[in-house]
């Protein structure tokens, strides 16, 4: 299992960012890799809520929130071809703004087994890029 750990702070309140964050509709603006999203359901994010994102190099992919604490985490889990992608968020506030802990756990399957090292390094490329994309949606779009 490849596990890569991030942590970035946004003058912003945690409310806000969480908001965003656990937005289904938003995640083509904060995520480098998403292209668009599709089959939101009706309603407030929730626990089980599922939806589709076609990702670059992936195409379309389920995404089911499997972990919901309003206000402070929340998990995507992601069946993208060759395994199986969590990510979670923690968002936390501190003083002048908020703190997200995230983390991406990639657990190959099949074929894609053999070229763990490989999806390692581009995985935190993914999560390098993800991180400075943060850093500048994030404020923009709480104003």
């Amino acid at each position: 299992m490849i596990h890569i750990p991030s942590v970035v702070d946004v003058p912003v309140p945690a409310e806000d960012v969480f908001a965003y964050l656990s937005d289904p509709a938003t995640n083509p603006e904060w995520s480098p890799n998403a292209l668009e999203v599709s089959d939101i359901p009706d309603g407030p994010t929730a626990l089980g809520t599922r939806y589709r994102v076609k990702l670059k190099f992936f195409g379309r992919v389920n995404f089911l929130i499997d972990e919901f604490e309003p206000g402070h985490k929340v998990r995507f889990n992601c069946d993208p071809p060759g395994g199986q992608l969590l990510h979670r968020f923690i968002i936390d506030q501190i003083p002048g703004g908020t703190r997200i802990n995230h983390l991406v756990e990639f657990e190959p399957r099949g074929l894609a087994v053999l070229a763990e090292p490989i999806i390692r390094f581009f995985t935190k490329r993914m999560i390098a890029d993800l991180n400075k994309q943060l850093v500048r949606v994030v404020p923009a779009a709480a104003q």
